[in-house]
């Protein structure tokens, strides 16, 4: 579950847990797209990707960025950002 102060929360057994997942990258929650979306490709259990889309940037200028990484359970790793989007 994405959170619009840009954290992500793992909902497990049906209940939120308490820590929000680490290695998110820094959004910029000044904006109407803050942390918005995460996904889990069909073939989560074998890979562990997640895909996120964010805003980024300052107030002046920001944008929407996409990034992959890997879920280790606790945290993301390896993220890359594989688009950007400026206005």
């Amino acid at each position: 579950m994405t959170e619009r102060v840009g954290r992500l929360r793992l909902i497990k057994g049906g209940a939120l847990l308490a820590l929000p997942i680490a290695g998110v990258p820094a959004v910029h929650t000044g904006s109407k797209r803050d942390c918005s979306t995460s996904s889990c490709i069909p073939n989560f259990e074998q890979n562990h990707l997640v895909y996120l889309t964010y805003a980024s940037g300052t107030k002046a200028a920001n944008g929407t960025q996409v990034a992959r990484a890997r879920f280790d359970g606790r945290a993301l790793r390896d993220l890359r950002v594989i688009f950007t989007a400026m206005p």
